[in-house]
């Protein structure tokens, strides 16, 4: 029999957490559960029939066969015999499958199936058998190389070196995590936009059912405008000097005609479609399912202008005249009726406002994520809608300064985006991602102090230094560094996530040597 080395129950423990923590996370992610109401035993085997494609059952049992591994191993670890096993991961596999499918659901982006639970068994049963074929012979020779490979550069290499040095090690860690950011939030842009689309108004039937509502004026200029800008804005009723100077379209809709002009000459003119104005009826410009307003030619200037520059203000002076429109109803896009892909698109769902946006990480239909603004179509009255964006950080603003909403598309979004049902998640797969993001940035830091300080002979005051700079001064010196990029104001939330990532590392590496 191979000898037991306690290091191999701390990488059985350590994998099996791991591979535990993966599996509810990309199956119960993003964890907005609703229990409101009960659910009966019938309704739950009326949810159970769904079945699962042939990908979904590969896709299942991968997911599960790292858990049945590292579980055989640590049970293997504590000299459990082999039926043993086997009887712990089957039943373990299954019981995790099922409540997990049980608590999908409560979930409104998830659908559960009975059979995922026959393929995540038979995923944790491979994954015993992995083991009990190659895992006790070979998994954990490597597992034991890979350590003392690890143990010995730290205790040679870092561990043996001075304080300062450790410092400049971390100076070095946070600098290479700016220039990662840097290069991520890069990609967060809007050089994919596609330019010969047309400017919509009340009906992109590639979105869903037509809107019914009026547009009194509608602006758009290729320049983010600053929270004083639009506190002045919304006392004055009149756009900032600055943004006047950078309009691409102005259309004034508040008129019956039959065609709107471009104020700023530079866009082509809105005409109707579908049924003939009728100047004499007090709805004339009223949108619904018979007629829409559309630019008479592609709107390439628009689309041209802010892609180059990435940013964008859009004002609107709208109303809806049916507060129920349940299916995403669009009010204004930049688009193509012939297929679904949209640069830029507002739409109504309800009393929500659903913001699509189109950058070069996500899809060309611009739903990834989709972005909700809830409780702005709670009557029929016009409300004045301003919409900013730079960069990175997108500002919706209705009708005051105070009532506003911001969503920042992080560069998590660009690592997890293929890897998460984001258009599902809606707004909450960008605070997933960017927790995510900050969990991949800073967990490596923390082990390696961590490892540092456990095979040191540092004292305790330098053991208190370096989980000073570790924990507190690195998160806090990357949030200086990206604020001074992006031009944002510094995040304390951001700071907060980076410092615990840290922190949980250092503790949990700490408390496994010890065990």
């Amino acid at each position: 029999m191979i000898y037991l080395d306690p290091s191999l129950n701390r990488w059985a423990a350590g994998t099996f957490v791991i591979s535990l923590f993966v599996v509810l996370a990309l199956t119960l992610a993003p964890f907005n559960f609703d229990f409101e109401g009960s659910v009966s035993l019938a309704e739950i085997a009326s949810r159970f029939s769904h079945r699962s494609l042939t990908d979904d059952w590969i896709a299942n049992i991968l997911l599960y066969t790292p858990l049945g591994f590292s579980l055989a191993a640590w049970l293997w670890a504590k000299r459990v015999s082999e039926s043993l096993q086997f009887a712990c991961v089957l039943l373990f596999s299954f019981s995790l499958s099922a409540t997990v499918e049980v608590l999908q659901m409560f979930l409104d982006s998830r659908v559960s199936a009975s059979t995922d639970v026959y393929a995540n068994s038979a995923g944790g049963v491979l994954g015993l058998l992995c083991f009990n074929r190659w895992g006790q012979t070979v998994t954990f020779n490597v597992f034991l190389s890979i350590e003392e490979s690890i143990q010995g550069f730290i205790q040679r290499r870092i561990a043996a070196c001075p304080i300062q040095n450790m410092t400049f090690i971390l100076i070095g860690y946070v600098t290479m995590l700016f220039f990662l950011s840097s290069s991520l939030q890069n990609a967060i842009h809007l050089g994919n936009w596609t330019q010969p689309y047309f400017l919509l108004i009340g009906n992109d039937q590639a979105i869903g059912s037509p809107w019914e509502g009026y547009v009194s004026k509608i602006s758009i200029a290729d320049q983010a405008v600053s929270e004083q800008e639009i506190a002045q804005f919304f006392a004055k009723e009149t756009l900032p000097e600055t943004l006047q100077k950078s309009l691409v379209a102005s259309y004034d809709l508040l008129s019956r005609r039959e065609s709107y002009l471009d104020q700023t000459g530079n866009s082509p003119k809105l005409v109707w479609r579908g049924d003939s104005v009728q100047t004499g009826n007090k709805d004339s410009n009223l949108v619904n399912s018979n007629r829409w307003l559309e630019t008479e030619t592609e709107a390439s200037f628009i689309n041209q202008k802010l892609r180059r520059s990435s940013q964008f203000t859009l004002s609107a002076v709208l109303a809806t005249a049916d507060v129920g429109q349940t299916l995403p109803a669009p009010i204004l896009s930049l688009s193509n009726q012939t297929s679904e892909r949209r640069n830029l698109a507002l739409a109504q769902h309800g009393s929500e406002l659903i913001l699509w946006l189109r950058t070069s990480v996500n899809n060309t239909e611009g739903t990834n994520p989709e972005l909700i603004i809830p409780n702005v179509f709670t009557d029929t009255n016009f409300h004045h809608l301003l919409i900013t964006y730079n960069d990175s950080r997108l500002h919706v603003y209705i009708d005051s300064l105070q009532n506003q909403i911001t969503f920042t598309l992080n560069p998590g979004v660009v690592i997890f985006q293929k890897l998460l049902p984001l258009e599902k998640f809606k707004n909450t797969g960008l605070t997933v991602c960017n927790i995510l993001y900050y969990a991949l940035l800073f967990l490596p830091l923390g082990i390696l102090t961590g490892l540092v300080i456990a095979l040191s002979k540092y004292r305790l005051a330098r053991h208190a230094v370096l989980i000073v700079e570790s924990v507190l001064l690195a998160p806090l010196a990357f949030e200086l560094l990206r604020t001074l990029r992006t031009g944002h104001e510094p995040n304390l939330a951001s700071f907060l996530l980076g410092a615990t990532f840290t922190a949980a590392a250092v503790s949990v590496i700490l408390i496994g040597r010890k065990l």
